[in-house]
């Protein structure tokens, strides 16, 4: 699934109402105040809204077998942190780290919760089970302003 920096996903922009969200998605799969999951979809996501009902984050995380995150030919989800922001910094994209990873000033963080290590990679034969580094577990989309508010 490509990511838009700022805007979005195909499915789901940031500014949309919940009820055109639900209109053209359905019901999510769940949900809790302020929050929709949609986890029948590849890759999964959710969708996250403001008091008026506007969606202001929109989260695409990997899941077992589901499609990856990416922007323009760069994978986002699921690979060593370390070889995502490098290839991001290639790609001319700055940021600066949080507790659980990146904010691109483009609009977008990176995040591992550190729930995955380097051997569930599919090319984790290359990787010691001991290994440390962090894997991309998820990519959130809003406005650059919403990481400096």
């Amino acid at each position: 699934m490509q990511i838009t920096p700022a805007v979005g996903i195909p499915e789901v922009s940031i500014g949309d109402s919940r009820s055109d969200v639900e209109s053209r998605l359905g019901e999510p799969s769940s949900s809790e105040e302020g929050r929709a999951f949609y986890f029948d979809r590849e890759p999964n996501f959710s969708v996250h809204y403001d008091g008026a009902g506007t969606v202001e984050l929109i989260e695409v995380v990997h899941g077992e077998g589901a499609a990856e995150a990416f922007l323009g030919e760069i994978q986002l989800t699921f690979r060593l942190m370390d070889d995502v922001v490098e290839d991001l910094e290639i790609g001319g994209f700055t940021s600066r780290p949080v507790d659980i990873g990146r904010v691109y000033d483009a609009g977008f963080c990176v995040f591992s919760m550190a729930s995955r290590d380097p051997s569930e990679l599919v090319d984790g034969a290359k990787f010691d089970e001991d290994d440390e580094r962090l894997v991309v577990e998820g990519v959130s989309i809003a406005p650059a302003s919403y990481w400096r508010d």
